[in-house]
Formats: C-alpha cells, structure tokens, sequence
C-alpha cells in the first residue's frame, strides 16, 4: 500500500509540473502579444493554454497562486546562474564574477515574462511579495557567506558581509529587470562587464 501511495503523490507531482509548464507557456505566449499578465483572466489563460478551468482550480486557488508555483521555480533557476561564483573554493578571478552574472542574466532573459510578472505582481499581491522577498533574501544569503568566506582566506575585503550582500544583491536584482529584459547578446555582455566591475571593485583585494 505504502508503494502505492508514493505512486500516486509522485504522479500528481508530475501532473501538476505538466500543468505549471503549460500555463508558463500560456502566459509568455500571451504577454509576448502584447498583453498584461495582471489584466490576464484565468479563463484566458486556461484557453490559451487548452485547460478546463475546473483543471485549473484543482492545482491553484487562483491566478496568484498559479504565479507564485511558477515564479518559485523561476526564481531559483534565476539565481542558479551565480551558482559556480558561489561554490568556488578557489581563487576567484574577475572573469569567473563576469561569467556568473552572464549565466544569470541569460537565465533571466530565458524566462523574463515569468520574472517581470512576478516582479510587478509583488507590488500588490502579499503573497507574492512575500515569495519574491524571500527568494532575494536567499540570494543575499547566499552573497553573504561568500562574503565571510572570502574574508576568512584573505581574498576578500574587510567588508560588513551582511550590508554589502544586501547592497550587491539589489543591485543584481533591479539592474537585471531593468536592463536585460529583451537586451541583444552584446548588450548582455555590456550589462554582465558593469555588474563584474562594482562586485569586483567592492570585494576582491586583488587587482583585475
């Protein structure tokens, strides 16, 4: 029985990923036309996604809830392209920080509608907010040990590690809406070459 069981949850596991991608690309397909995620209906984008409403409302309460099951797994494929930066044990150069922040740009890029409407939504939506707020605190968590790290083998600056994390990370966040969203290959470069510059000038003891 208990096989059984496991069965059944991981199965409903696997329909609701299927479901979740499926409403990703309804709505990228529909912000991609020209229309606003939070002027989206449910029954719009169950249309466009080929869906019974009542299929809908079996995985989420409501469009915030479809958001935030989708931007939560968006958000750490995010903030998983300064994941090499961060598990670096060696010596860090400036290209290694140039080539994080390119991988999380082009991350971002390849699921900017899904980010821009998690971005916009948390303004207004708690929930949200409070999903968004605690994917940037785990991103400066993350900063901020590298920090301490850093500092203990000497590669890094006498910093205040929580503060400075805080700072970079905001920095990466709103640089990142702001600039990358629809940005060309050699504007990523551009905006991946100024993000590497102030982490580097603001951390690293060696010299570029």
């Amino acid at each position: 029985m208990p096989s059984t069981t496991r069965r059944s949850k991981a199965a409903r596991a696997d329909r609701k990923s299927d479901i979740e991608e499926r409403m990703r690309q309804a709505i990228t397909k529909l912000v991609a036309d020209g229309e606003r995620f939070t002027e989206l209906s449910v029954e719009r984008l169950v249309a466009e996604a080929g869906m019974a409403r009542s299929t809908f409302y079996v995985y989420f309460e409501d469009k915030g809830a479809l958001l935030r099951a989708i931007g939560a797994s968006t958000l750490h494929t995010f903030y998983e392209g300064a994941q090499a930066w961060f598990e670096n044990r060696g010596e860090v150069t400036y290209e290694d920080v140039r080539t994080a922040m390119r991988g999380l740009l082009e991350a971002f890029q390849a699921n900017e509608v899904v980010m821009g409407a998690v971005a916009e939504t948390a303004v207004y939506d708690p929930e949200v907010g409070e999903m968004y707020q605690e994917s940037v605190d785990g991103f400066v968590g993350a900063v901020r040990k590298l920090i301490q790290r850093g500092q203990k083998d000497g590669t890094i600056r006498d910093v205040h590690p929580a503060e400075t994390a805080t700072a970079l990370s905001w920095m990466i966040e709103r640089t990142t809406l702001q600039r990358a969203q629809g940005a060309t290959p050699k504007q990523l470069d551009a905006i991946a070459t100024g993000l590497a510059d102030v982490i580097w000038g603001t951390l690293y003891v060696a010299a570029r």
